[in-house]
């Protein structure tokens, strides 16, 4: 493996979060977010899988978010320009399809909290990233570890308390300081702990919420602790994927290709009106459960289409440099 080779465990890692992220979309967007509707789920052994598969998917989010803290984000006017003008491909290609989009609405994409909020959250870190980086630097294990700790209290105490499923760059910028130390220190206290409870924290992820449902607790009170992205169990369970992956690298030219688009699955199947249509009808299958099948074989045709877009793209900045 050459130098510069990423890692195509890391890099599977990324397709396998973006799997998961669909997978919840399916189950949330699916039933018309009834989460009383998902929780129930879990009461009926033959169904309960589903319920584990809902919180597992949750990983998805931390642990996208999570690879890149740990590895860091090289902040560069050409890494903004790749990842804009990524999304800006799919939102005209898309709305080829779905016309009756104006400007404002194209434009509203990208707003947190709204539509595509995970790339408005994703290019918000990416400009904070230098100067974190910077700051990382300056301090000493022990001032970075207090901040750590001072941010997770807030985000994964407090919010988690109060049952807030994230979905801002508070979220996002507590996930990246997080791998950020575990890559830095990896043989510090904190770091040891989360790599020893990584296999508990995964079967807590897959059987807490089924278990809840099978006592009978009301799942509105219980059961949102479990399926928030304000749990430490994600955390958890994503830096132990990581690191696993990390400790087992090989190099697969094809994988490494593909995952540069992994981002191109969320970003057509969370599309408004792909995500209205597309989800409800592939529930009903993801239930019977060959409909993970379905996503997995979606996952991959969107990820060979989005060569496409990498070779289009190769073209215009090759002839852009040659002038």
């Amino acid at each position: 493996m050459t130098k510069k080779a990423r890692n195509s465990s890391i890099e599977s890692l990324r397709i396998f979060f973006m799997f998961l992220i669909l997978s919840i979309h399916i189950y949330g967007h699916g039933s018309g977010l009834n989460y009383d509707w998902i929780y129930s789920l879990g009461a009926d052994w033959s169904t309960a899988w589903n319920l584990s598969l809902f919180s597992l998917g949750k990983v998805g989010v931390t642990g996208f978010i999570f690879i890149s803290g740990y590895f860091g984000i090289k902040t560069s006017k050409h890494s903004l320009m790749q990842i804009l003008s990524f999304t800006i491909f799919y939102t005209l290609l898309l709305n080829l399809f779905y016309s009756h989009y104006g400007i404002y609405d194209i434009i509203n994409l990208f707003f947190s909290f709204n539509n595509w909020w995970f790339v408005s959250c994703y290019v918000f870190l990416m400009l904070l990233a230098p100067f974190v980086e910077e700051s990382i630097n300056k301090v000493s294990e022990r001032k970075f570890k207090l901040l750590v700790v001072c941010m997770f209290v807030y985000t994964y105490v407090m919010r988690f308390l109060y049952k807030d499923n994230s979905h801002d760059i508070i979220l996002f910028l507590t996930v990246y300081m997080g791998a950020r130390y575990l890559r830095l220190y990896p043989s510090s206290s904190i770091a040891l702990t989360l790599r020893r409870g990584g296999v508990m924290s995964l079967i807590l992820i897959l059987t807490a919420p089924v278990l809840v449902e099978q006592i009978g607790w009301k799942s509105d009170k219980v059961n949102a602790y479990f399926l928030q992205n304000n749990n430490i169990l994600l955390f958890t369970v994503s830096y132990w994927f990581i690191y696993k992956c990390e400790q087992h690298a090989f190099y697969n030219a094809v994988v490494n290709r593909l995952a540069v688009g992994s981002l191109a699955i969320y970003l057509v199947t969370d599309y408004p009106d792909v995500r209205s249509t597309l989800d409800s009808w592939l529930l009903p299958f993801v239930l019977k459960g060959y409909g993970l099948l379905m996503i997995g074989g979606l996952c991959l045709t969107i990820l060979c289409i989005d060569q496409v877009r990498r070779i289009l793209f190769m073209l215009i900045e090759s002839r852009l440099h040659r002038n």
